[in-house]
């Protein structure tokens, strides 16, 4: 399924904008639910970025919303919320990323409510145009 999805990521990246984003390569600690790949698009407000990657278009079938905030420390944190179709019970996800642009260093955390599940990963993005059009 993840080569599936992985496969869907790239079709979507490859109809590009002029929109400039990021697209993250995360180690994550194995959880179905973490994502391997993360695309992000930050808008000019820095309220709000466009989010997607595997679980989300499994979830939700394309890139969806989510709100963002720049820490004391300089840093994004990006949070969206979803409810995730597992079996038998669907399961309602809480992600977080922090980003560093100047790193371009990512972790993202989630907490799931009704499944019992660690979901975690870190890794680094690059600068690509990714969203479709």
């Amino acid at each position: 399924m993840k080569t599936f999805l992985f496969a869907g990521l790239f079709c979507v990246c490859a109809t590009v904008t002029q929109a400039q984003g990021y697209v993250c390569t995360l180690k994550t600690n194995g959880s179905s639910f973490a994502p391997e790949v993360l695309a992000m698009d930050f808008d000019s407000s820095g309220k709000t970025a466009t989010v997607y990657g595997p679980v989300i278009e499994w979830a939700k079938g394309g890139p969806m919303k989510a709100k963002t905030r720049k820490r004391q420390d300089g840093q994004i944190e990006v949070r969206w919320s979803m409810t995730l179709p597992s079996r038998p019970i669907r399961a309602y996800a809480r992600y977080r990323v922090v980003f560093n642009q100047d790193t371009k260093q990512t972790t993202l955390n989630a907490t799931l409510r009704n499944a019992d599940n660690d979901v975690s990963g870190r890794g680094t993005c690059a600068p690509e145009d990714w969203l479709p059009s």
